[in-house]
């Protein structure tokens, strides 16, 4: 089950190993359209790595190539200042004058894009695009999405969609992953697995891509001595007998605003 990202990083990687230098300049930034957890850390650090290989953005800051924030347009005008203070902050830590970088935005309480504290991002982006490759996220009922972009002067920006996992998919997913480690599940298992998820998709924790890999981790965790007799296959009795919190003690961390 490829992610609908994949071939968007691949793109984006033959760009970047280019030797023309036209080609190159066209390496865009993103609008990365997603519900949270639909794998858009993975993607960022995808990102960032074919950035800094690439040599996208020169002399870019070794100690923080990548900053990860949630924009408080809701916040009070400290929280504001301290998040437009953040880049600064990473460039002084390196010794630097200006920050470099990859920087990605959570923009999911953002409501109206005339909103004076998102007028200020957008001026910021627009004064920054040529040092920073930024990547904006917003959730899919976000109506302003092509409004941003228009906001957005003169950038080049791939727009990225991301489809969130209904139950059935996860469960596909689940075993692809668990598969990269040579680990499969039975029918048995599969089936416990897909009422385990479906109880967890009605309820409040779930994240889509970002809850079903701390359930992956988990199910690998407690499937490390069984796995090292030479014996990969995860039974239905297997899964009933793993601690309650390999489905259920799921804890998200929230993003912070600044440092």
């Amino acid at each position: 089950m490829d992610r609908s990202w994949e071939s968007i990083i691949q793109k984006l990687g033959k760009i970047a190993s280019s030797n023309n230098k036209d080609i190159k300049s066209v390496f865009p930034h993103i609008l990365l359209v997603s519900e949270e957890g639909c794998g858009e850390e993975e993607f960022v650090r995808k990102y960032t790595d074919i950035v800094i290989k690439g040599n996208i953005i020169s002399n870019i800051n070794k100690k923080h190539p990548c900053l990860k924030l949630k924009f408080p347009s809701l916040g009070d005008r400290w929280c504001v200042d301290r998040f437009f203070a953040s880049p600064d902050i990473c460039a002084k830590d390196s010794l630097a004058n200006e920050y470099k970088g990859v920087f990605y935005i959570d923009m999911s309480d953002i409501g109206s894009l005339f909103d004076e504290n998102v007028i200020r991002l957008i001026e910021y982006i627009n004064s920054h695009k040529d040092k920073i490759k930024f990547i904006l996220h917003v959730n899919p009922s976000f109506n302003g999405k092509s409004e941003l972009i228009q906001r957005l002067k003169g950038m080049l920006i791939e727009k990225v969609v991301v489809q969130s996992l209904d139950a059935t998919d996860s469960v596909e997913y689940i075993k692809e992953r668990l598969g990269d480690y040579s680990i499969e599940i039975d029918e048995n298992a599969e089936a416990i697995i897909a009422r385990k998820i479906e109880a967890i998709c009605e309820g409040d924790n779930y994240s889509n891509y970002k809850t079903l890999e701390v359930i992956i981790r988990n199910i690998i965790k407690e499937s490390y001595d069984k796995a090292n007799e030479n014996n990969s296959m995860i039974s239905g009795d297997d899964i009933v007998n793993m601690r309650d919190n390999v489905f259920y003690g799921l804890e998200h961390n929230k993003r912070q605003v600044g440092f």
